[in-house]
């Protein structure tokens, strides 16, 4: 049984056809500039799961960019799709290399922040003194609250006073 080579995205590795159309690269280029701002944000809320994702989108992307950018030059029919299509591909890159970034520093941080947890967790248990537990220990001050109706009634008056 043949084993399936994956990509290190998850997904299967596949050759990349030139169907995709120039028009069709564009608007897939476009929703991903337009989702660059959320996944800031996302990296900033510590959702790492949501830029690797993105992450693994811009590399689709940008291989089938340079699929399209092979078959153009074959071609050579439309100088200026080739220039709109190498565009692309520069500003994929320097995305691509971004989120790389911001995965890296946030691997990072989130690195420095759990020894820095594990380092205060340690010292606070160090400097608290062992006392003995006090019996009946239960909650105080704690008032439990009687249910009471609204002094005023319903919205809409009681029974009463509608037939009046």
């Amino acid at each position: 049984m043949a084993t399936q080579e994956f990509d290190d995205c998850g997904d299967p590795k596949t050759e990349v056809t030139d169907n995709v159309t120039v028009m069709g690269l564009n608007k897939w280029y476009s929703c991903k500039i337009e989702k660059l701002g959320w996944m800031v944000i996302e990296a900033k809320n510590n959702d790492m799961s949501s830029l690797k994702r993105y992450k693994c989108g811009l590399q689709h992307l940008l291989k089938h960019v340079k699929a399209k950018q092979a078959k153009q030059a074959k071609q050579t029919t439309d100088p200026d799709k080739q220039n709109d299509l190498e565009i692309m591909e520069k500003n994929i890159s320097i995305i691509h290399e971004l989120v790389l970034s911001m995965l890296k520093q946030q691997s990072i941080t989130v690195t420095q922040q759990s020894m820095t947890e594990t380092q205060s967790m340690t010292e606070t248990q160090q400097s608290m003194p062992v006392t003995p537990s006090m019996p009946g220990g239960g909650k105080r001050g704690v008032k439990k609250g009687s249910k009471k109706g609204s002094k005023k009634g319903s919205k809409r008056g009681s029974k009463k006073s509608k037939k009046m």
